[in-house]
């Protein structure tokens, strides 16, 4: 079984057109919050999946470990 958690990461922001470089320079990475089932966790990514079956995984989420600011568990396997 797996841990449920929440995941806190900050992900990249792009804008959708013209904007000037102020506006740019001011743009900060977007904060998310990722719930599901910790599939896999190392050094480098957080595996999380939405859904499980089986041995498949559903709508999974790799965030590279660096972006990730913290992992609460809200149910322990």
């Amino acid at each position: 079984m797996y841990d449920i958690v929440a995941v806190s990461w900050v992900d990249t922001m792009n804008s959708n057109g013209w904007d000037t470089i102020a506006e740019t320079v001011e743009m900060e990475p977007a904060p998310v919050v990722t719930v599901g089932f910790l599939i896999k966790k190392t050094k480098d990514k957080v595996v999380v999946a939405h859904g499980l079956s089986g041995d498949s995984a559903l709508g999974a989420t790799v965030i590279p470990a660096a972006w990730v600011k913290s992992i609460d568990v809200l149910r322990a396997a």
